[in-house]
């Protein structure tokens, strides 16, 4: 084991503790090139206990002050970020990480980075207005929409399109819809429900399993269509 290694496994297993990041600095000086200083940080972080999450997050803060190469690196580490505030239930700060991530990307509208990306910042708006309609709801759902391939099969983004889908849908009183999109979200959730994309997965021995938060599940125990 490198003594990198040896550094990042006592940050994950310890926390991280007065003068470690100038002896991680010093070690990531070995590491090649910015890039991957960076994603030695976000990594590293991500293996952190999800109680000492905000450590990690740092970490990864810590990275992009000082190893932010391309625009690649820059929105891989505030997607990192943006996924362990939304494993933690802080949606709001898991949104403006996102929308830094979205902001590294400089690219239209059909740039399959984006396309993702809108369906975690439509997840994260749906969360943070209590699964009420907003016009910037619908807009990352219709692009959000857009994706295509496998991407669109994996049971996360079928059942974000659907419960959004219900919301908008109701907006606009479209009760045959939104019937059926409620449908289909309480189809997905059920445990024996399997996944268009999981053909694919099970040859690399992966299963696709739903996490959907406690506020959706109420949502859809109480909506009304």
């Amino acid at each position: 084991m490198t003594k990198i290694e040896e550094l990042e496994n006592k940050l994950i297993c310890e926390g991280i503790k007065k003068d470690d990041l100038n002896t991680y600095e010093t070690l990531l000086k070995r590491s090649g090139s910015d890039y991957n200083r960076l994603q030695h940080c976000y990594i590293t972080a991500w293996k952190f206990p999800q109680e000492r999450y905000e450590q990690g997050i740092r970490l990864i803060e810590w990275g992009i002050e000082r190893y932010q190469s391309d625009w690649y690196s820059v929105y891989t580490a505030y997607n990192y970020i943006g996924h362990m505030w939304e494993i933690n239930g802080r949606y709001r700060e898991a949104y403006e990480a996102y929308l830094k991530s979205w902001d590294a990307i400089k690219d239209n509208e059909e740039n399959t980075y984006k396309q993702l990306l809108s369906g975690d910042l439509m997840w994260m708006r749906i969360h943070i207005d209590k699964f009420k309609y907003s016009e910037t709801l619908e807009e990352y759902y219709r692009m959000f929409k857009k994706i295509s391939g496998v991407e669109r099969d994996f049971i996360k983004n079928e059942y974000r399109l659907a419960v959004t889908e219900i919301v908008i849908f109701k907006k606009y009183n479209m009760k045959e819809e939104a019937r059926r999109a409620y449908n289909d979200a309480v189809r997905i959730s059920k445990p024996d429900y399997v996944s268009h994309a999981q053909a694919m997965l099970s040859s690399h021995g992966v299963v696709d399993e739903l996490r959907t938060t406690p506020e959706c599940i109420r949502f859809l125990k109480h909506v009304r269509i």
